[in-house]
């Protein structure tokens, strides 16, 4: 699927992604994009825009 996606031009995210071998598993398949309870638990709003503000670097 992502082969397909990428030769259509499509941007492909893996769901589901629960542990870091999920992670490597859809890396070497060429997805770039992912999510998932590896990233972090499902959360209000508010308490990921504040969590993303504490990590700007810019």
């Amino acid at each position: 699927m992502v082969k397909l996606a990428q030769r259509l031009n499509v941007t492909v995210v893996a769901h589901g992604l629960e542990a870091e071998r999920h992670l490597e598993v859809v890396r070497t398949a060429g997805c770039r994009y992912g999510q998932g309870h590896y990233y972090g638990t499902p959360a209000p709003a508010e308490r990921i825009e504040a969590a993303l503000v504490r990590q700007r670097t810019w």
